[in-house]
């Protein structure tokens, strides 16, 4: 984080690169915390359910930090913190509403088959094929065939109708608008002559008559909405748009550029000292290069391994489960990004093969709060029947539910009173339970962020001791049914650091010959473009795992940490604030305080998680500033006043080692009772 401030301040823009589970609001939060103190911050977010979820994140980080919600709903910019959906700020009348002199910014789908292009099913067009445009044609330069995650029907006045998924962009007579967003009053453009794209043709206005968003099935076609279960699109030179079934509609690869570009446009405008950061998950190559037209550097990049190391993550403990489908699955189709889900079914969902993946639970995590993601809801559905033929609790959450009854399982899950929770592509993402201590995979992952993804829903160390009163957990099983770990080997996205490199302290930067974004000499595949930079001279030990010891986080914190009763004890005071570690039993436990109660931070088998904690909690609650380790304070004698309440004090004792000592001695009762409870 200090690496993105120090970049922010340099460039005025940077991007930080981190894995699923690394908590990015979180980084955001604090990375934008310097730069709240001296006016507006805008966040941008791309899903209405991440409005809220920030704005909770950064409210708990900083909670006498101001905020306001910019949105269909509510369009209020804060004096503090700004949470806004780029779809609602991203059009004129609302870009026109955007104060001036900010601080900073911080920035956190298709067709079915038998759609016609041009007179031909969408399925069938290829790369290279011309298409019409609204500027005349264009040649396709992507053909894309993915699963959808929503699905609307738009019913025109006519009789006609367009099938499509919810956030495509349909031109209408106010701009382009998402598919789910049409209003009865929205006029499409048709076109009239569809066979020969290169004739220019007429076109005329067709009105919307109704948007009917429909429910996912368990067959995976949206109630035969979508014949094969899956959705096309093209990506279109000249003009990024194409006819889908005669009407108008958006290269939508592109459409969420365009808008970011439009709402950094008018903040570089009205802001120009306002600084730029993102945060993202390691992007796909190729896909991402447009994030050089916002970014010219990436601040950090930090590995799943380093996170682990740091405390930050658990270690995975995994393991392939061989059952004897390993040359089925690696025969299933893959279509688009994705395998064909319904022949994992046909191979994976059969009731003997449950009865042994329940087995392998029983003998490896019965004892473990366990999420599982399955390939259909079917098959989600008859492993739970599994699990509970063996009187172990279990539910599914799927799209079929309503939104209440999916909360409902997932509050249950959280408090302990469901063991595992089975899913189809739904706890991917946006969700956080830290009582997950096993993820099993019962269905393979053809990209390895989908596998990470996964897996990470159960990396998150539990240190919400309050939330999770009696949980403990240092690591994670991760039980793999679907072959995804001897296929893509490991769960780190990207490339391996050179340890050389690593160590030599600041590392020099560098910049990539393929899209020309600016990085630390260190990496070596270029998180934006995939361009691989060739080993440096000598540097050929790679460093396998990112190990954080107990003395180099010591090392790293801006505060003094001090061992009491030969280490079960340890105190840093940060003047505001204070944190320790004490060792009870075999287990540690992180506290804080801040001149009242004791809070209970979390508590874990490992240290060095418990040391990471207490001391992220002191970075927040203490004064950073006049209680670093090197002033000049920390070395003087102990006052009169701090002798008195010690009674005696060891010879060489200094000032500040006196401050946790009382610390200890007049926190000692709280404490014992906030362990014990």
């Amino acid at each position: 984080m200090s690496s993105c401030v120090d970049a922010l301040k340099r460039c005025g823009n940077t991007l930080g690169i981190a894995p699923t589970g690394a908590g990015k609001t979180v980084m955001g939060a604090a990375i934008m915390e310097p730069f709240m103190d001296k006016g507006q911050v805008l966040v941008l977010q791309h899903r209405d359910e991440l409005v809220e979820q920030n704005r909770g994140t950064f409210k708990r980080f900083m909670p006498k930090c101001s905020t306001d919600i910019f949105n269909a709903e509510r369009k209020s910019w804060s004096k503090g913190a700004t949470f806004a959906m780029v779809q609602t700020l991203m059009r004129e009348q609302n870009l026109a509403t955007m104060p001036s002199g900010m601080r900073a910014i911080f920035v956190d789908e298709c067709f079915p088959a038998g759609t016609l292009v041009d007179g031909k099913p969408i399925e069938s067009i290829q790369l290279g094929d011309t298409v019409k445009t609204h500027l005349g044609t264009g040649k396709v330069t992507h053909a894309f065939k993915t699963v959808p995650s929503s699905f609307v029907v738009i019913k025109i006045h006519g009789g006609r109708e367009l099938k499509c998924t919810g956030q495509h962009p349909i031109w209408t007579q106010r701009g382009f608008v998402a598919a789910q967003d049409l209003k009865n009053s929205d006029a499409l453009r048709f076109e009239k002559t569809q066979a020969e794209p290169k004739h220019k043709s007429s076109y005329e206005l067709h009105w919307v008559e109704s948007v009917e968003v429909q429910k996912q099935t368990s067959c995976g076609t949206f109630g035969g909405m979508c014949p094969d279960g899956f959705v096309y699109n093209l990506e279109v030179a000249n003009g990024n748009t194409y006819f889908a079934n005669g009407y108008l509609v958006h290269n939508c690869h592109h459409v969420a550029a365009e808008s970011y570009g439009r709402i950094l446009g008018e903040f570089r405008r009205r802001s120009p000292d306002g600084v730029l950061l993102g945060l993202t998950a390691t992007p796909e190559r190729g896909d991402k290069k447009s994030l050089t037209a916002f970014f010219d550097n990436i601040g950090d990049k930090i590995s799943i391994g380093e996170l682990i190391g740091a405390g930050n993550l658990v270690k995975p403990r995994a393991f392939t489960m061989d059952i004897g489908l390993g040359d089925q699955l690696s025969k299933v189709e893959t279509i688009g990004n994705e395998y064909n889900m319904s022949q994992v079914e046909a191979i994976m969902d059969k009731r003997a093969v449950n009865a042994e993946i329940v087995r392998h639970w029983k003998e490896k995590a019965s004892d473990r709060s366990t999420v599982a993601f399955c390939s259909t809801i079917a098959h989600a559905e008859h492993l739970r029947d599994a699990f509970r033929e063996q009187k172990v609790s279990a539910e599914v959450v799927h799209s079929e539910l309503t939104d209440t009854e999916n909360q409902s399982i997932l509050k249950r899950f959280d408090v302990g009173k469901i063991q595992v929770l089975l899913n189809v592509a739904k706890l991917t993402e946006g969700w956080d339970c830290q009582r997950v201590g096993c993820v099993v995979l019962v269905r393979p992952c053809s990209q390895k962020s989908t596998m990470i993804q996964m897996i990470g829903r159960g990396l998150r160390p539990c240190i919400d001791a309050r939330r999770y009163p009696n949980v403990t957990k240092s690591d994670c099983i991760v039980l793999d049914f679907g072959t995804s770990l001897l296929t893509h080997g490991d769960i780190e996205a990207g490339e391996r650091i050179f340890q050389k490199e690593r160590e030599k302290g600041e590392a020099p930067e560098k910049k990539c010959p393929e899209c020309g974004i600016r990085m630390h000499a260190c990496i070596m595949v270029c998180p934006v473009c995939g361009y691989n930079f060739p080993p440096p001279v000598g540097s050929t030990e790679a460093l396998e795992y990112f190990e954080m010891t107990e003395m180099q986080i010591i090392e790293m914190s801006p505060f003094r940490w001090e061992n009491f009763f030969e280490g079960a004890v340890s105190i840093a005071n940060g003047l505001v604030a204070w944190a320790g570690v004490i060792c009870f039993g075999n287990m540690y436990y992180s506290l804080g305080g801040q001149n009242g109660p004791v809070t209970l931070i979390t508590r874990t088998q490992s240290k060095e998680i418990a040391l990471a904690q207490a001391d992220d909690y002191l970075r927040q609650h203490g004064d950073r500033t006049n209680s670093r380790k090197t002033r000049s304070w920390l070395k003087l004698p102990p006052t009169d006043s701090q002798k008195q309440h010690l009674g005696a004090t060891m010879f060489g004792m200094s000032r500040y080692r006196a401050s946790c000592s009382l610390t200890w001695k007049f926190n000692e009762s709280k404490i014992k009772k906030a362990i014990l409870g």
